[in-house]
């Protein structure tokens, strides 16, 4: 009788060990979903379809890196570049002009900076910012989106405070400046 005993109390404490209750029935538990593997930027294709709108916790950016300016850029068609980025000119790509102290990048009107790829938000544009700190805490962060000569956001000049925000983010036809993910999706040009 002891050694059934022992037994008994044995198995008990092992179990218990393991969480496990001998009275109580388990619930099999729901398998855990697999990863999902991220993919590599690609380039865009002109004229894709609108992907489903998604919580602004639930995008994957680009990260913009230390020492640089970036913006992201949302364009409902995906029509940022006709294909590979490599092959942008002046009038086939979304490019951007940007001039001010905030930005130590070379630009002009007619050889604006192309993205360096896509995130699930858009375009990303990567700009290398002013070293100089002093001159770049009061200096100005300017900048147009232009294919051409068409310009985007209201056809304006636009600006941000860099100090603010190191990176922005852009609606295509909106005229706003947005300074996180968050309010971006909520412009009424973005998909709901």
């Amino acid at each position: 009788m002891l050694y059934k005993n022992l037994l008994a109390l044995s198995v008990v404490a092992a179990l218990a060990a393991c969480g496990s209750n001998p009275e109580k029935k388990e619930e099999p538990k729901a398998a855990a979903p697999a990863p999902v593997a991220a993919k590599p930027a690609a380039a865009p294709v002109a004229a894709a379809p609108a992907a489903a709108p998604a919580k602004a916790g639930a995008l994957k950016l680009t990260p913009t890196p230390a020492g640089k300016l970036g913006i992201h850029y949302f364009r409902k068609a995906k029509d940022w570049a006709p294909g590979d980025f490599a092959k942008c000119d002046f009038a086939s790509c979304w490019g951007l002009h940007v001039w001010g102290d905030a930005y130590d990048s070379d630009t002009s009107w007619f050889k604006p900076i192309f993205p360096v790829g896509t995130d699930e938000f858009g375009a990303v544009y990567h700009l290398k910012a002013n070293e100089d700190k002093e001159i770049a805490a009061t200096a100005e962060a300017n900048y147009i989106l232009h294919k051409g000569d068409s310009k985007d956001q209201c056809s304006k000049d636009m600006a941000w405070d860099h100090t603010k925000a190191q990176e922005i983010f852009v609606v295509q036809d909106d005229c706003k400046v947005y300074l996180t993910l968050e309010d971006a999706m909520k412009s009424p040009n973005y998909p709901k």
